[in-house]
């Protein structure tokens, strides 16, 4: 309108015209719109302006009149008061329709409507192409904006199908537990009875248990153990009350019952939270961390727990842990060690102190003598008969129901009991420590070998062996300690011991023979980071060479597809599945996955997966490197494969 409205003014002071004409009159086929309305005298039109007016009218370039004819007329705009009129020569004028009688009106109306009905039509053909490209435009941008993340509709509409808003009412994690949040979550989501984690269980509360905020992501499935939803829950911080879930985030996801969310809800009903967090008195915030089933190498922080509510700390013989872990911690202080909880369910404790796995009891009629992992089974070595003596010389043979025993076993080198270490040898240490340039401690490596008895057939050769990846191992560490003390020196994130190190310690000897020797180590790599980088290395030593032997050495009747099928058996027995995903569009079987990583490593690839095996009294067990198959907090992934199997190949 503001450009019309300027073109329009333009038009009028171009050709010296007046802005508005107020009367109308025929002449002939001509039509005459004048500025002013005339005097008529009785029984004459003529005009009474003098030849000088008229004359003085045309000297100064201001037309009082304006002579036009039908055609010459372009377009035209009626109003009710006004009729703009705009001729084919670019000359623009206004008729005041309210200074003109009604006949005149008609007459007008009459001459233009010609060319009113050429123009109403182009107009309305224009008006009509236009409103359809509108609407056309229009629908394509809604409809865009309705595609998934593509517009803020597609976000409005995903809202209204997976998205939950929840007030909070039990808000205090002293009163209420983590039974509470999910009681409130039930009044609008339908939560099935098995839940797991995705991820974590991350809360925070205040000094009085009130919470702060807390999120998780959860997989639900139902009494058949088939997925049936994901849940993200979130309640940050300042969410006036509100709890916010996100439904359908996942289409499938295996069951993992080391992520199993009940052992959570359990023990925070029955831990002594208040009181745990009272000896941090000055902290204005603590926190509530769970991952499932982790692995610990220290005892620093770890307190059994039983469904009773009784605690029970660590024998002095104890030094890797693993278990349902909770941690209590202060997330604005990390200079207090956090308390960890290894649930235990209905075990019970004995009377005095002693070495025991933080085996999950979830039922109480399940906590007699035997122990009892997540997945309901019996864990223990079993009752084993011996045909021959070992992989060398005979096969070994196993009932039904001790097959079942071994493979509910969570790692296999924690049951080799026939061979204590301090019975076959003795434990050595090698450590060092390095400073920066202010005498600050910057990195730190440690050693714990073994020495077999050399009263043992074949103990030089086996410590020999030891000896040299020893070495091995600690030069590449005294050359990361060098650099490191060139090139770094001590930041606030390595205060309070937390700067980097190397651990590698002995675990077990799994089995002795005369023809070999297995052992376990456990290795920690960290960087200085949040958490260090785990690692399992197993040795199996020919005892009469002092060298490492491999598969096709203990059973050369077998070959690469016997032992992948032998694996694939095996897991799919424990796990009941034995293909898994690992990240590209195929899939291999767990056979597949872990020959090719083992050849790799063998090979001394760089960047491969460390997988390994080592022998055992009942068959070979085979591992995966930490983060293979799983999540790095549920520990080496392991398999067993009897004696029986392989020489029945």
């Amino acid at each position: 309108m503001l450009c019309y409205g300027l073109w329009l003014w333009s038009r009028y002071n171009g050709r010296k015209m007046p802005a508005v004409f107020r009367t109308l009159r025929a002449d002939g086929n001509m039509l005459i719109a004048a500025e002013t309305v005339e005097k008529k005298a009785a029984g004459t039109e003529k005009d009474t302006r003098t030849e000088t007016e008229k004359d003085a009218g045309a000297e100064t370039g201001r037309r009082t009149e304006k002579v036009f004819a039908e055609k010459d007329v372009k377009w035209h705009i009626r109003g009710k008061d006004y009729c703009q009129i705009f001729l084919r020569d670019k000359t623009v004028f206004v008729l005041d329709l309210r200074e003109i009688p009604s006949e005149e009106k008609h007459f007008l109306d009459l001459k233009l409507s010609t060319v009113r009905g050429t123009y109403q039509k182009t107009y309305k053909t224009a008006a009509g192409m236009l409103l359809a490209a509108i609407t056309l435009y229009g629908g394509f941008l809604a409809v865009r904006s309705a595609i998934p993340y593509q517009g803020k509709l597609s976000w409005i509409l995903s809202d209204l199908r997976n998205k939950r808003s929840i007030l909070l009412e039990h808000d205090n994690v002293y009163e209420s537990g983590i039974e509470g949040i999910l009681e409130d979550v039930r009044h609008k989501v339908e939560l099935p009875e098995k839940l797991c984690l995705a991820t974590s269980f991350n809360l925070h509360f205040a000094p009085d248990g009130e919470i702060q905020s807390f999120d998780t992501m959860l997989y639900g499935y139902d009494k058949n153990g088939n997925f049936t939803d994901s849940y993200l829950i979130t309640y940050p911080s300042g969410s006036s009350g509100k709890i916010t879930v996100y439904l359908h985030g996942a289409a499938e996801a295996p069951y993992d019952a080391d992520k199993d969310l009940q052992p959570l809800v359990e023990a925070v009903s029955v831990m002594p939270l208040a009181e745990t967090t009272a000896r941090w008195s000055g902290e204005s915030c603590f926190g509530i961390l769970y991952y499932g089933i982790r692995e610990w190498y220290s005892q620093e922080g770890i307190l059994y727990l039983n469904h009773a509510g009784e605690e029970r700390t660590p024998s002095a013989e104890e030094q890797y842990f693993t278990g349902y872990s909770i941690s209590v911690f202060c997330p604005e202080n990390d200079s207090l060690t956090p308390v960890r909880y290894l649930y235990m369910g209905y075990q019970k404790f004995p009377e005095e102190a002693q070495a025991y796995t933080a085996d999950y009891y979830p039922e109480e009629e399940n906590s007699g003598t035997g122990s009892k992992n997540a997945w309901g089974n019996g864990s223990g070595t079993g009752a084993w008969s011996a045909s021959g003596n070992g992989p060398g010389t005979g096969a070994w043979s196993t009932s039904d129901d001790s097959r079942k025993k071994a493979h509910a076993t969570d790692n296999f080198w924690r049951t080799c009991n026939p061979y204590p270490a301090e019975q076959y040898g003795e434990l050595t240490e090698t450590e060092a420590s390095y400073e920066d340039g202010n005498g600050e401690d910057i990195y730190r490596y440690r050693y714990r070998n073994f020495r077999l008895d050399e009263t043992l057939y074949g103990a030089e050769k086996v410590n020999l062996f030891l000896e040299e990846k020893e070495r091995e191992i600690t030069e590449a560490w005294q050359t990361r300690g060098e650099l490191l003390v060139k090139y770094e020196t001590v930041e606030e994130d390595y205060q309070y011991g937390n700067y980097p190190h190397d651990y590698m310690d002995f675990r077990a000897v799994t089995y002795l023979d005369e023809a070999y020797c297995s052992l376990v180590f456990m290795e920690e790599h960290f960087t200085g980071g949040v958490s260090a980088f785990p690692g399992m290395y197993a040795y199996t030593i020919d005892v009469n060479t002092g060298e490492e032997a491999g598969l096709q050495q203990i059973a050369p009747q077998l070959q690469e597809k016997d032992w992948i099928a032998l694996i694939d058996r095996a897991f799919k027995e424990e796990q009941g599945f034995c293909k898994f995903p690992v990240g590209s569009a195929e899939e291999e079987t767990a056979g597949e996955c872990w020959y090719n990583s083992y050849l790799a490593y063998q090979a001394c690839q760089d960047g491969v997966w460390h997988s390994g095996f080592y022998l055992t009294e009942q068959g070979i067990v085979f591992y995966y490197d930490f983060g293979q198959i799983a999540w790095e907090g549920n520990g080496a992934i392991e398999t067993l494969v009897f004696w029986e199997d392989i020489n029945g190949q």
